[in-house]
């Protein structure tokens, strides 16, 4: 993709979110599935600099983030992280809609909903979408509600197996 060193960078500052826009459209496959001009390119290149934490917000959450020692407070402040970077990832799907024809755009939505997982269901665009109830957003919330708990209680140093066991278990649920 044309923006390989750009994401090896932001990856090695540990900023990599598979679910920005900027991290799904740098994949290959949607570059190519969006057909996006050499000037689109370069304008969302442009964007993403733009958009990106600073290195010193970089920083400061970092040393936030070491001085933590419960799993409890790491749970929280993974939970602000998660509040700020989907506040940033809206933002930045605003300035994104700007850049792409709308075809364009109304894919890119699927594919960064594809990559949240079952937890885009409770967002209200898609309920929208699906029509769902209110009882069933409700009920939506509620397992979303126990998801976060349960991951919370998988703990931040399961395996990459448990992980994995653990979204199967409840995408299962949840669908």
């Amino acid at each position: 993709a044309a923006w390989t060193e750009s994401a090896l960078a932001q990856r090695s500052r540990g900023g990599y979110d598979r679910s920005s826009p900027f991290s799904i459209l740098r994949q290959d496959e949607v570059e190519d599935e969006l057909k996006l001009s050499d000037d689109q390119k370069s304008k969302l290149e442009g964007l993403e600099q733009e958009l990106r934490p600073s290195e010193e917000d970089q920083r400061r959450m970092r040393e936030r983030f070491e001085g933590v020692q419960s799993d409890e407070d790491r749970s929280k402040l993974f939970a602000e992280m998660r509040a700020e970077s989907e506040k940033r990832s809206d933002a930045a799907m605003l300035k994104i809609k700007e850049v792409l024809q709308p075809n364009q755009f109304s894919r890119l939505e699927q594919f960064r909903f594809q990559a949240v997982g079952v937890s885009s269901l409770g967002k209200e665009q898609i309920a929208a979408e699906l029509k769902l109830s209110e009882t069933q957003k409700a009920e939506l919330a509620k397992l979303i509600a126990e998801q976060q708990t349960a991951r919370r209680e998988l703990g931040f140093n399961a395996s990459s197996e448990d992980r994995e066991r653990f979204d199967t278990e409840w995408n299962n649920k949840i669908l």
